[in-house]
């Protein structure tokens, strides 16, 4: 099967799956919901559950790890504002890390220097399908939230995510355009239209 990046593959089972939900009256935490989760369990061989973003997953890993106002995480400049922003959420100091230039994500020699007496977690980002040595980040004994919203199917090592740390949050978001592209497309009809 091949599952677009960029542009959704919908099938009419598709929408007849998705009426059919509808009918149920469950818009959250039904039937389907409960089904996903059991195969994903399968596929990665942990246990999850889904939330409203993968933003939520983030914040709410946050909030379980323990992490306070005045506490500090660790993570990556190079992610979307939702990772620094959930740390925001908690009253929690942002503290960046170098990365590796090759491949983007966090640079374990780097993250090991801004550790200090408040850091209370990293917040790790598996980037464009690769996932970061979580062998070696587990070693540090700081609660590891992944970020694997780019990761779903990433193994490393034999690790998948969720598998060594405090938590791996995922996405299934799905975007046709850059929101920048998507205003130029309404601004360039209603400019046809006018």
């Amino acid at each position: 099967m091949k599952v677009e990046f960029l542009n959704p593959n919908i099938h009419a089972a598709d929408i007849r799956r998705m009426v059919k939900s509808i009918e149920t009256g469950w818009l959250v935490r039904g039937a389907y919901t409960r089904a996903f989760e059991t195969e994903l369990n399968s596929f990665l061989g942990n246990t999850s559950f889904v939330t409203s973003s993968c933003t939520a997953a983030l914040h709410m890993s946050l909030i379980l790890a323990g992490v306070k106002e005045g506490d500090e995480v660790i993570t990556t400049p190079i992610s979307w504002v939702a990772t620094s922003n959930v740390i925001l959420y908690q009253g929690a100091k942002v503290v960046f890390a170098d990365v590796d230039p090759l491949t983007g994500i966090l640079d374990i020699n780097e993250v090991k220097k801004k550790i200090t007496p408040k850091t209370k977690a990293i917040i790790l980002v598996h980037l464009y399908g690769q996932m970061a040595d979580m062998k070696e980040f587990a070693k540090l004994g700081i609660p590891i939230i992944e970020d694997a919203a780019h990761a779903l199917e990433a193994e490393r090592d034999g690790i998948r995510p969720g598998q060594l740390g405090f938590s791996a949050c995922l996405s299934f978001m799905l975007r046709r355009t850059s929101p920048a592209g998507r205003a130029g497309q309404l601004l360039h009809r209603r400019s046809r239209s006018a």
